[in-house]
């Protein structure tokens, strides 16, 4: 079992034993990052998701196709979101510096951009929260180190992905 694995089922143990008068929560997503960790069913009849991160963790991912011909990345159509502002404006910064990272292989390549911690939380919280409101964006992500890597996946084209690290760096 990974550590990532052992810690879910470590946050559902504890949910489930300090909360449990309050809400069951059972544990989901897994290795499937396209559903979330834990199912949270309120004793009041709500039902919503929490996600378990281990340090470090990716918190999302889009892709993004190079086109030689234009020297530009494309939101591709595998995309299961539509792209937003956020998304919009890493794509942007990398088109500027395209010849940086079509290549960036299976290690990645970190994105420095000018504004990037904050454009990445806000695309973190645009992902995770789907469009629920974040009052306050600093008290949800301000204690993680969001850093943003350009990469190749092995059996995938190429990806972007969010990573939230809250280690010392």
């Amino acid at each position: 079992m990974n550590k990532w694995e052992k810690f879910e089922q470590d946050c559902v143990e504890f949910l489930n034993k300090t909360y449990g008068m309050y809400a069951r929560f059972t544990h989901k997503g897994g290795a499937d990052s396209t559903v979330p960790d834990i199912l949270v069913e309120t004793r009041q009849g709500f039902c919503f998701y929490i996600e378990a991160k281990h340090s470090p963790a990716q918190c999302g991912q889009f892709v993004l196709l190079p086109d030689i011909m234009t020297q530009t990345f494309q939101y591709s159509k595998q995309n299961t979101d539509s792209i937003n502002s956020s998304a919009q404006m890493i794509i942007e910064y990398m088109n500027q510096k395209f010849d940086d990272y079509r290549n960036a292989g299976t290690a990645g390549k970190e994105i420095m951009m000018p504004g990037g911690q904050e454009i990445f939380a806000d695309w973190i919280a645009e992902q995770e929260m789907k469009g629920q409101v974040v009052k306050d964006r600093q008290s949800v992500w301000g204690f993680l180190n969001q850093r943003l890597q350009k990469r190749i996946k092995k059996r995938e084209s190429q990806w972007d992905e969010i990573m939230a690290d809250d280690s010392e760096e």
